[in-house]
C-alpha cells in the first residue's frame, strides 16, 4: 500500500461529482430504455389501457443471439520473436481463463449481456481485474453496472486518464483484505462507524435501475451484513479506493486503498463496448434511436385497445321517459324495464372508418421500427410493412441490411474483446507467480509435442497436465510481449444451415467435375469425399466415428485372382500372352493371267486386300 495521499483522494473525490453531474440527464433516460426493456409505461399515456408493444427489445435480443453468442477466438504472438511455444501455451492459458472467469455469470453470458445492454445504454462498461481466489487464479471480466460508472466526462476510455467504479461491499469483505494492500486503520474506523449508524450511505434513485426502484423501493438495509458505498479511481499509475461518511463532522471520506497500476503498462483496467461511438466518449444505440417510434406505437396500440373494450360494451344511448334507469347495467342476466325494446335503448356505433385508419398509422410505426433496425417481419402483410413490401428482392434488400447492422455490431464487439484479452495477456506475464496446471485434450498434446518439443519437460503423461509458471514468459529478466489477433466472426453464430449447403455443394462438385479432380491429382492434391461427409455430419451435430466406419469386404465376395480369371473370359484373354495375327496363304492358280490377278485382288493380310 502506498502512503495515503489526502490531495489525492480530494481530486478523486471531485472527479466523481463531476462525472455524476455529467451524466444527470443522461440517467434520466437510461430509466426510460430499462422501461422499454421491462415493457413498462414510465411516461404518462392518455388512458388507462397500459399495451407494450416490445418491438425493439425483441429484435435486440434476436440480434445478440446472433453476433455475441460464442466466445472470442484469436492467437497471441510473442512481439520479440517467433516463439511457436510461448504463442500456444499463452493461448492455452487464455482459453483456460475464459472457462473459469465465471464471477458474476459465465463467461459467455457477460459477453452477450455486454453486448445487449451496450445498445440499451449506448455504451457498457467492463472491469478486467486479476483474481486470487481459493479455486481459481487469473483473469476476470466484470460488467460494471451503469449506475456505479463514472467515466472522465467528454473523453472516451481508451484516451481517459481515470475511470471511477462504485461499489457497496459488505464491512466483512473490507475486514478479509490484505493488510499490505489495505488501509486497516480506516476500515476499522468505519465499521466502527456502522455500529453507531453512521456509515451506511442510502442510495438515491437515480442511482439505481428502474427495475430496482419498482422491485425494491424501500432500499432497506441488513444490519447484521451491512454494506458501504466505496469509490474507486482508476488511473493509469495508481488505484485509489475511498468510502464516503455520512457524518460528516468527522471530516474526509474514509481512504481505504492506494496501490499502484504496474500490470497493465499505463493502461486503465476498463474496457468500453460502445454501440455507436460518439466524439463525446458516449455511445448512440437502438433503443435511444427507437424510443420515439415505440413510445408512439404504443399509444396507437392502446387508443385502439380502448375503442375494443368500448365495441364490447358499447355506449348506449337511451330515452329516460321510456326505460327504468336502475335496471340499466351491464350485469349478465340483468333485466331492463322500458316500453319499447329496441328503441329506447340502442349502442352507439362509432363506424369501422377507425380500423382503417388504426392500421395504417400501425403500418407506419412497425415499418419505421423495422427499418430504422435493418430488419423485417414476415409475418406482416406487405400493407403494414409499407417500405419494401413482400417480394423476393425486397426481402433480399432486408437481409442484406440486416447482415450490415449485425456486422456493425459484430466488429463492435470484437474491438472490445481484442481489448480485454490485451490486458489479460499483460496480467498474465506479470502476475503468474504460482505454477498453473492445464490439462491438455489429446489433439493439444500431439500439437505441443510436435510444434515444441521442449514443452516436454512441462508435460505429465499420468496427468495429462501441462503445468507452467511466471518464468515461462521471461526472456533476460524482462516479461515477453505479445500482440493479440482476433479471428473475425469469432463470437457471431455460426449459420449451420449454410455451412451445410456449402459442404454439400463441394460434395457435389467432386461427383461431377471428374477433370478437375484429375487435375488436382496431376499436381500432386487430392480431394477426400470422406472428410467432406464427415464435415456435414459434424455440424449437424452427429457423431461421426457412429456413422462412418473403416469399409471391408465380405469374405463370400472375396475370390482368388486365378479363379476369377477362369471364369471371366475377358480376364482369361487379359491374362493369355497375345499373338500377333498370321496372315492366310493366298492360293495359287496355274493360269499365269488369273494367278496375276489373284495375286493383286487378294494381296495383303489374311485374304483382305491391302489398302
Amino acid at each position: 500500500m502506498q502512503k495515503p495521499d489526502n490531495n489525492e483522494l480530494e481530486e478523486s473525490i471531485q472527479h466523481q461529482k463531476d462525472s455524476e453531474d455529467s451524466l444527470s440527464l443522461s440517467r434520466e433516460r437510461y430509466l426510460n430504455y430499462e422501461s422499454m426493456l421491462l415493457g413498462e409505461h414510465r411516461e404518462a399515456i392518455q388512458n388507462e389501457n397500459k399495451i407494450f408493444d416490445p418491438r425493439v427489445s425483441t429484435i435486440e435480443i434476436e440480434r445478440t443471439a446472433r453476433v455475441a453468442s460464442q466466445r472470442p477466438s484469436g492467437k497471441a504472438f510473442a512481439v520479440s520473436k517467433n516463439d511457436t511455444g510461448k504463442n500456444m501455451i499463452m493461448n492455452l492459458l487464455l482459453n483456460y481463463q475464459m472457462d473459469n472467469a465465471n464471477e458474476q455469470w459465465d463467461f459467455i453470458i457477460k459477453q452477450m449481456m455486454w453486448s445487449f445492454w451496450s445498445r440499451v445504454y449506448g455504451q457498457m462498461y467492463a472491469l478486467t481485474p486479476w483474481r486470487v481466489r481459493p479455486d481459481y487464479i487469473g483473469n476476470e471480466l466484470f460488467l460494471i453496472n451503469i449506475y456505479d460508472a463514472f467515466p472522465q466526462p467528454n473523453v472516451t476510455v481508451q484516451d481517459a486518464d481515470w475511470f471511477i467504479v462504485g461499489n457497496r461491499p459488505t464491512i466483512q469483505w473490507l475486514k478479509a483484505q490484505d493488510a499490505e494492500v489495505w488501509n486497516m486503520d480506516e476500515i476499522k474506523e468505519l465499521a466502527n462507524d456502522l455500529k453507531n449508524g453512521e456509515g451506511e450511505v442510502k442510495t438515491q434513485d437515480n442511482q439505481t435501475s428502474y427495475s430496482s426502484q419498482i422491485q425494491f423501493p424501500t432500499q432497506k438495509g441488513d444490519s447484521k451484513f451491512p454494506r458501504v458505498q466505496t469509490f474507486t479511481e482508476y488511473r493509469g499509475d495508481k488505484w485509489i479506493t475511498w468510502a464516503k461518511r455520512v457524518n460528516t463532522k468527522k471530516g474526509r471520506e474514509y481512504l481505504l486503498r492506494t496501490v499502484e497500476n504496474n500490470d497493465l503498462e499505463g493502461k486503465l483496467p476498463v474496457v468500453a463496448k460502445y454501440s455507436i461511438p460518439m466524439f463525446e466518449g458516449n455511445g448512440l444505440g437502438p433503443f435511444q434511436r427507437g424510443k420515439s417510434l415505440q413510445f408512439a406505437t404504443n399509444s396507437i396500440l392502446n387508443m385502439k385497445a380502448a375503442e375494443w373494450r368500448e365495441r364490447l360494451r358499447p355506449q348506449l344511448m337511451i330515452d329516460p321517459s321510456n326505460a327504468v334507469m336502475s335496471t340499466i347495467k351491464y350485469d349478465p342476466g340483468a333485466y331492463w324495464f322500458m316500453k319499447n325494446p329496441g328503441k329506447d335503448v340502442v349502442p352507439f356505433e362509432k363506424g369501422g372508418s377507425s380500423d382503417a385508419a388504426f392500421q395504417q398509422a400501425y403500418g407506419v410505426m412497425v415499418s419505421a421500427m423495422l427499418n430504422s433496425a435493418g430488419t423485417t417481419d414476415t409475418s406482416n402483410s406487405q400493407q403494414i410493412e409499407s417500405a419494401l413490401g413482400k417480394t423476393p428482392a425486397a426481402l433480399k434488400a432486408q437481409a442484406a441490411a440486416q447482415q450490415s447492422q449485425d456486422f456493425w455490431e459484430q466488429t463492435m464487439m470484437e474491438s472490445s474483446m481484442k481489448q480485454v484479452m490485451e490486458r489479460w495477456i499483460m496480467q498474465t506475464v506479470k502476475n503468474l507467480e504460482a505454477k498453473q496446471a492445464l490439462r491438455l485434450f489429446e489433439d493439444e498434446i500431439q500439437a505441443i509435442t510436435e510444434q515444441y518439443p521442449d514443452a516436454v519437460d512441462m508435460f505429465s503423461e499420468k496427468s495429462g497436465q501441462i503445468t507452467v509458471d511466471k518464468s515461462f514468459f521471461t526472456e533476460d529478466e524482462e516479461p515477453v510481449k505479445f500482440d493479440y489477433k482476433i479471428e473475425t466472426g469469432s463470437t457471431a453464430k455460426p449459420n449451420l444451415e449454410q455451412q451445410v449447403a456449402d459442404v454439400a455443394e463441394i460434395l457435389n462438385l467432386v461427383d461431377e467435375k471428374p477433370a478437375l479432380i484429375a487435375k488436382m491429382q496431376a499436381e500432386g492434391s487430392d480431394v477426400s469425399a470422406t472428410q467432406l461427409f464427415k464435415e456435414m455430419l459434424t455440424l449437424r451435430g452427429m457423431r461421426t466415428e457412429k456413422i462412418i466406419v473403416p469399409f471391408e469386404q465380405p469374405m463370400s465376395q472375396q475370390a482368388d485372382p486365378a479363379q476369377m480369371a477362369m471364369q471371366d473370359p475377358m480376364a482369361q484373354m487379359q491374362q493369355m500372352p497375345q499373338e500377333m495375327p498370321q496372315p492366310e496363304p493366298i492360293p495359287q492358280y496355274e493360269d499365269p493371267d488369273i494367278n496375276s490377278v489373284a495375286q493383286e485382288l487378294m494381296g495383303g493380310l489374311g485374304g483382305i486386300p491391302s489398302v
